[in-house]
């Protein structure tokens, strides 16, 4: 299946720090979001595991209490299928992922199992379905990855800067 848009995969951290708001990166994360919008032919990818990750806000957490409109922003994340798209964990991406966690013991590395998911999502849907242009996240200890995946690992930017008015900055 030949893709033409962009085709980012996002580790469960970008999400996350969607849903709480992070000051440093929730501006950043709108922007992909409208520029994926914008392009019918554009897609967030993400594994299904982060139905699972992300499961809270920090919020919640730290007064000990969930909040119904929180619950309802993330299933709203996954809900919207014109912008993610999620990639099933079944056998084929665990058989993926438990290569990747071996292919980095001769490197010394340790991979966790739920990040060696993402990655073999990724590199999976790269393989077998289209493209994925990069993968994007804020856990940097993932980017040494880009070699055993084949696909380049980055930092969530935006394509083009966005002017924001209302704070007269750009993005």
């Amino acid at each position: 299946m030949p893709n033409k848009g962009r085709f980012l995969y996002w580790d469960s951290c970008v999400f996350l720090s969607h849903i709480n708001g992070m000051p440093d990166r929730v501006q950043i994360i709108n922007n992909i979001i409208s520029e994926i919008n914008d392009d019918p032919d554009s897609v967030i990818l993400t594994s299904s595991e982060s139905i699972v990750e992300v499961s809270h806000a920090v919020t919640e957490k730290e007064q000990k209490r969930t909040d119904p409109k929180i619950e309802a922003a993330i299933d709203a994340m996954w809900d919207d299928a014109n912008i993610v798209k999620m990639i099933d964990n079944g056998p084929h991406i665990a058989k993926l992922a438990r290569t990747l966690i071996r292919d980095a013991i001769p490197n010394g590395w340790t991979l966790k199992s739920k990040d060696a998911i993402h990655l073999a999502s990724a590199l999976w849907h790269n393989r077998y379905v289209g493209k994925v242009d990069e993968f994007q996240t804020y856990d940097d200890r993932l980017f040494k990855y880009k070699d055993m995946i084949g696909i380049q690992i980055e930092y969530p930017h935006v394509m083009q800067y966005r002017i924001d008015f209302d704070n007269d900055k750009q993005q």
